[in-house]
């Protein structure tokens, strides 16, 4: 249940308003990145799809629907559907 069914007169304020900023830093995404690849039983895929992640600019969701044939290895290419237009 949402703040807006049980009080109409609500509006949400910006993103600003929330939290102090919306990226994560170099040495964060670095940090995460080194966490993923040494915990977990899967550690290279974990790593591997946050640096996609990061370099690519996807989504969580995006990330995870991804699938084999989206990767065309001879091209270089992968094949993204994107959730959100910009």
């Amino acid at each position: 249940m949402s703040l807006h069914t049980l009080n109409p007169k609500f509006k949400r304020q910006s993103n600003r308003e929330y939290r102090s900023r919306e990226n994560l830093e170099i040495d964060e995404i670095i940090s995460l990145i080194e966490a993923a690849g040494s915990r977990g039983r899967y550690k290279e895929r974990d790593r591997t799809l946050l640096l996609l992640m990061f370099r690519h600019g996807l989504r969580a969701s995006e990330a995870a629907t991804l699938k084999w044939d989206a990767v065309m290895i001879k091209t270089k290419k992968l094949r993204v559907n994107r959730l959100k237009v910009v």
